[in-house]
């Protein structure tokens, strides 16, 4: 029996079997697909699918393995095609010293000899070509695995400096304490995206960890970024860490795109300079940073226009002295997360956003506070605080979080500023009864009549004491507002029914 022709073309197999590993690696090694183990009953069903393809006849086993290897999870799966792999039963105290062991509890540890044969890699190089991404936690989940430490030195000293992995196109890797140097055999040149993670718990008390912390995170550094791989983005997560040894080594880059960096630990303006200089930088995720007194136009020169591409920036635990150093007529997306106790010094951040992102699209504002007392005589209303955004015609998305009073004479100033709008939120960021003001007809009315594609509305209050009937109201208009979402409203039947008047397709009233 002679198979369909269309079967003999190896693109529309890929194509066939990438429909199959739609979801399949979400958290699933072929490890653990081989063993039936996936996180939902859709994986398991595809990645079986994937492996009963490869064993039906020879044209279908190729690309069916090309798709099963190309996510992976863990780096078991390639360690176990290496038949000198053996699992060993080390000393109790050997394996409490590990620094995963705190988290995992009591792992299988695999070794490798000292000196692996070379015939042992041809299995292992036609599988690892089929890798394009590789997630690794420091050890492999179902059950718990991890390669002793001395292991990665014998894969290093086989493969004498090439990537492990030669396609390999996206790394997430979590840096652990004893084995800084292992990441080592996955640095290639195909490499585009590098996710970086600290396992910064795994030693306890973290106190008596910092100073060793500090060394493996400054080896571990030197090792990535002395490669001048073309990286297109780079996601590095700290969380206590401090930033310096990534900012400390990360060179100038002429291909990455995208750089986020996490840390509770501040960032110095000349690391900010750096990221600036970039030419090729359109996405950036920055914590807070020291030094805001001197202003990055000023550390740079007048003559230099810093970020000349960037398009997103994100602002975690934004401060004061933050304020003017981003000065970025092409960013369109803007979010920002701020401490701030005192509310009035908002308006001011407000205004050089305004001078500073002309062209802005989407707006992002949280504050993040915890124990703040609030009183509805020291709060000034939203329209006081955003009244300089109101200069920014460009507003797609708003977007506030915040307990400042908002009625309708706001919402009205909004829509007639920002006649693009389709998405509004404004939602408190505490509660506290009475605050947070009432928006009602006319403001909604407002938003109708001047954002024509407003999709989704979500606000404090809406109250609509009086119903007029529909012959007093304007003549309803095809408005494809969908979500009105309240986190109060006194909406009785007769006032629903008004609002499906005004926004004939509302499907969601919240």
């Amino acid at each position: 029996m002679h198979s369909h022709r269309a079967l003999s073309v190896p693109e529309i197999l890929d194509e066939v079997f990438l429909f199959f590993a739609h979801d399949v690696f979400d958290g699933a090694s072929p490890s653990d697909c081989a063993g039936g183990l996936s996180h939902t009953a859709s994986a398991n069903v595809r990645t079986s699918t994937l492996l009963h393809a490869a064993c039906v006849c020879r044209a279908f086993h190729k690309p069916a393995i090309r798709v099963l290897w190309r996510d992976l999870h863990g780096v078991y799966a390639i360690f176990a095609l290496l038949p000198s792999l053996v699992e060993m039963k080390l000393p109790e105290d050997v394996v409490r010293n590990l620094s995963i062991a705190p988290i995992v509890g009591v792992p299988r540890i695999y070794v490798l000899p000292p000196y692996i044969a070379a015939h042992e890699w041809d299995q292992l190089q036609e599988y690892a070509s089929h890798v394009q991404s590789l997630v690794y936690d420091g050890y492999d989940m179902k059950p718990m695995r991890v390669i002793a430490p001395h292991s990665w030195w014998s894969l290093q000293a086989a493969i004498q400096g090439r990537c492990l992995l030669p396609n390999l196109c996206r790394l997430q890797w979590r840096v652990v304490l004893d084995q800084p140097r292992a990441i080592t055999s996955f640095l290639g040149p195909s490499l585009q995206v590098l996710l970086i993670t600290c396992d910064y718990t795994a030693k306890q008390p973290w106190h008596e960890s910092r100073k060793w912390w500090a060394k493996a995170l400054d080896t571990f550094c030197k090792i990535v970024f002395e490669r001048a791989l073309p990286l297109r983005k780079i996601n590095v997560d700290l969380e206590d860490l401090s930033p310096t040894p990534v900012m400390a080594h990360l060179p100038q880059m002429e291909t990455l795109r995208e750089f986020s960096l996490s840390s509770e630990g501040p960032l110095e303006l000349p690391h900010v300079r750096k990221l600036a200089q970039m030419p090729s930088l359109e996405i950036l995720q920055l914590p807070c940073f020291v030094d805001g007194d001197l202003g990055l136009n000023r550390l740079l020169g007048p003559s230099f226009s810093p970020f000349p591409r960037l398009r997103q920036l994100t602002l975690s635990r934004h401060t004061p002295e933050q304020r003017g150093l981003f000065p970025c007529p092409t960013l369109q997306v803007f979010s920002v997360e701020t401490h701030y106790r005192d509310v009035y010094s908002l308006r001011d951040c407000f205004g050089e956003w305004a001078q500073s992102f002309p062209t802005l699209r989407d707006f992002n504002f949280s504050i993040v506070t915890t124990g703040m007392i609030w009183s509805r005589h020291v709060v000034p209303p939203l329209l006081w605080v955003a009244s300089p955004l109101l200069s920014i015609t460009t507003l797609q998305h708003v977007s506030i979080r915040g307990t400042f009073p908002t009625d309708d004479a706001a919402v009205a100033a909004f829509a007639e500023a920002w006649p693009s709008l389709t998405h509004l939120s404004i939602v408190p960021h505490i509660d506290v009864f009475g605050l947070d003001g009432s928006v009602g007809l006319p403001g909604l009315l407002a938003l109708r009549d001047k954002c024509a594609q407003l999709a989704v509305l979500r606000l404090p209050r809406v109250v609509i004491d009086a119903v007029p009937g529909e012959d007093a109201l304007p003549p309803a208009a095809d408005h494809p507002l969908q979500l009105l979402a309240a986190r109060c409203a006194a909406l009785d039947e007769a006032a629903r029914a008004l609002l499906q008047f005004v926004f004939p397709r509302l499907r969601t009233l919240e």
